[in-house]
């Protein structure tokens, strides 16, 4: 049958003139009924058409590809997972950059500055230490 005939076939059953067959066409088809000789006139050739559209459709074809592939599946071990720590999230040099940035500086006791020191490590205490 050829591929044109289809065509034509389902343009005469088209009920709606989008040219896809609906319930209602086939629905239409089978209660023709009376007419045996033009009911097989159509449905022959819807049913050649419906068979070629399944053997070169995408859905027939990823069904074949996923009955293939289902044979090829191996199984592997899962990842080894870290199970133990607190569970947080390291944070990024830019992440720790801002919450140092955000954080209010303490006043160290003995060079007067505001900053993340105290006086057990304060960088000029040291500094004058290591001169002396």
């Amino acid at each position: 049958m050829a591929a044109e005939e289809a065509v034509a076939a389902v343009a005469l059953i088209d009920s709606d003139g989008d040219g896809l067959l609906g319930l209602e066409d086939f629905v239409k088809i089978v209660e023709g009924a009376g007419e045996e000789e033009r009911q097989s006139d159509l449905i022959v050739p819807i049913y050649a058409f419906a068979n070629e559209w399944w053997l070169h459709s995408p859905s027939h074809s990823r069904v074949a590809s996923l009955s293939q592939a289902l044979s090829e599946i191996d199984v592997h071990p899962p990842d080894v997972v870290k199970t133990k720590g607190s569970g947080r999230r390291p944070l990024t040099s830019l992440e720790q950059a801002m919450k140092m940035k955000a954080k209010h500086g303490r006043k160290c006791a003995e060079c007067g500055e505001v900053g993340n020191h105290d006086a057990r490590n304060c960088k000029k205490i040291k500094e004058m230490q290591k001169k002396k």
